[in-house]
């Protein structure tokens, strides 16, 4: 008999055009794959749009996963839903408390806490070192993290992340290092780059360099578009956004006279790799602006290595964990557009270290799938708490 695994979020707007939500459904569906007889727990009150109540709407098919585990919704009495972390935390870990020897597992440090108090297996999956520390809980929460009675472990994303929590005396050998993964089947498209360009009709005579994610300040959206002002021969093709972000970016881009830029708006997670494998070169322009750039591991680094594209991303000590230069990419100092194009021009000049250098994203990205991810923790896990 598979052991249960009930996996618990507070981001319950799944589906949504959210990275999170695309992490969290994938892992699910490869720990099934692992053994794991997986329940994800998500909240009701957010969840539920009029789509999903009227079954419009297949999780499984809007990301692309095998339906392979259970989803349950849970709601929540309202004069529990403030502060949301801790009422909700504590109702849905004892809902679920009972149901027999179940592994949880969680991405909030609230849901890990509770679980671990209430005598669980409790493993806490943290994208965010300050966030977590930010919880009215946290300190309880490390409290049960250094009772080695307790069945708690922590997976990281980073050697930043681990380093921090080390520091907070989480003991190391309940720290695993795991950063985000990919799905690669989605980058299996055997269509040209011509016909990729062609069909989403942007120029197939001019070099492409593609941007996928959202628009937020801090982005780097501002920088790259002084970028496309220094490079008026290559057409920069901007995937995602809300609106208020690409209406913002749009104003600067008309600012800037810039006719060799397109913004798609949201493209559904099926069709993103179509997209991004339109482009020739890759960016990822992220600033110090960006409030987790010490911690972060984004998803679109992965997606990246997956298309096999020359990659130019801003030199952060946490991009360097994947990404290396000259070796699966260009690193280049952040918050410079001049600098953005100085990567970019140089893989359109040196072909043949391009072609070298995309080649080894393709293979680097091999590692960081959603699969060998799940393996890499399930095995972890079934050592440290000897489960089977």
């Amino acid at each position: 008999m598979n052991m249960k695994m009930v996996y618990m979020t507070l981001n319950g707007d799944i589906p949504s055009r959210k990275a999170n939500g695309i992490g969290v459904i994938n892992i699910c569906s490869q720990f099934a794959d692992c053994g794991f007889d997986v329940e994800l727990i998500l909240l009701k009150y957010k969840s539920l749009t009029p789509d999903l109540i009227n079954n419009k709407i297949n999780v499984f098919d809007f990301y692309s996963v095998t339906e392979n585990f259970k989803i349950k919704y849970l709601s929540i009495p309202f004069f529990l839903s403030f502060p949301r972390q801790l009422g909700y935390s504590a109702v849905a870990v004892l809902r679920k408390a009972f149901s027999g020897n179940s592994l949880f597992y969680s991405r909030h440090v609230e849901l890990a806490f509770f679980a671990a108090l209430f005598g669980k297996i409790s493993v806490f999956e943290s994208h965010n070192y300050l966030k977590a520390r930010q919880s009215p809980v946290y300190h309880l929460w490390l409290k049960t993290m250094q009772n080695r009675f307790k069945k708690t472990a922590l997976i990281v994303t980073t050697q930043a992340g681990k380093k921090s929590y080390i520091q907070d005396e989480v003991p190391e050998d309940k720290i695993l290092v795991e950063p985000n993964g990919v799905n690669k089947n989605q980058f299996d498209i055997s269509k040209s780059i011509e016909t990729l360009k062609s069909t989403i009709q942007i120029p197939i005579d001019k070099k492409t360099v593609g941007f996928c994610g959202h628009l937020y300040k801090g982005r780097g959206i501002e920088e790259l578009l002084e970028c496309a002002d220094y490079l008026k021969k290559v057409f920069f093709l901007i995937v995602g956004g809300e609106p208020e972000d690409i209406n913002r970016n749009k104003k600067l881009a008309k600012k800037f006279n810039l006719a060799n830029v397109k913004f798609t708006g949201f493209v559904p997670q099926s069709k993103v790799p179509e997209y991004l494998l339109a482009s020739d070169i890759l960016v990822m322009p992220y600033t110090k602006k960006t409030l987790t750039h010490r911690y972060m591991s984004p998803m679109k680094m992965f997606d990246y290595l997956a298309c096999g594209r020359p990659i130019v991303a801003t030199d952060f000590p946490v991009i360097r964990e994947v990404l290396k230069d000259r070796k699966n990419a260009v690193l280049v100092p952040q918050g410079s557009g001049h600098d953005i194009a100085a990567g970019i021009k140089w893989f359109i000049d040196n072909p043949e270290s391009a072609k070298r250098i995309s080649e080894q994203a393709a293979k680097d990205a091999l590692q960081h799938t959603w699969e060998i991810r799940a393996k890499r923790i399930t095995e972890w896990l079934r050592k440290i708490f000897k489960i089977h």
